[in-house]
């Protein structure tokens, strides 16, 4: 098992079995596909390495070796993507907030998409279990 030879025995054993990275996204701002993708990439990556800066490297490489999943819902309104964001920050579920540059579709500084995890599983749920499906 491909498990075993990457982790311990005890880390295996401290390790959730379902992790999972929860991508939220502002439905209000109407952002075209490319621009969603693009600013769903951000948080991805911010996410990624906010882990790997904390040290939650046996997190991230038992999320990998899930094969890295991932869930993109919505929210209509920047003030409840905020407040997903103070839930999640107050569990210890690392947060990203994605802000835009204001090149393309919307205003400089504006609150786009949220990224969080990856983390267990049943603890994002009872953030964002709610949510729609983008």
């Amino acid at each position: 098992m491909l498990w075993k030879r990457i982790f311990s025995k005890p880390v295996i054993s401290k390790l959730p079995k379902a992790l999972k990275m929860v991508l939220v996204v502002r439905a209000d701002l109407r952002l075209s596909k490319g621009k969603t993708a693009s600013q769903c990439a951000h948080a991805a990556v911010m996410c990624y390495e906010q882990n790997h800066h904390h040290n939650r490297n046996d997190f991230l490489n038992a999320w990998k070796l899930l094969g890295q999943p991932k869930i993109v819902l919505r929210v209509d309104t920047g003030s409840e993507l905020e407040e997903i964001a103070r839930e999640a920050r107050n569990q210890g579920i690392v947060t990203a907030l994605i802000r835009d540059a204001g090149r393309t579709e919307v205003s400089a500084g504006t609150i786009t998409v949220l990224g969080l995890g990856p983390d267990c599983q049943e603890k994002l749920n009872k953030i964002t279990g709610k949510l729609k499906i983008l």
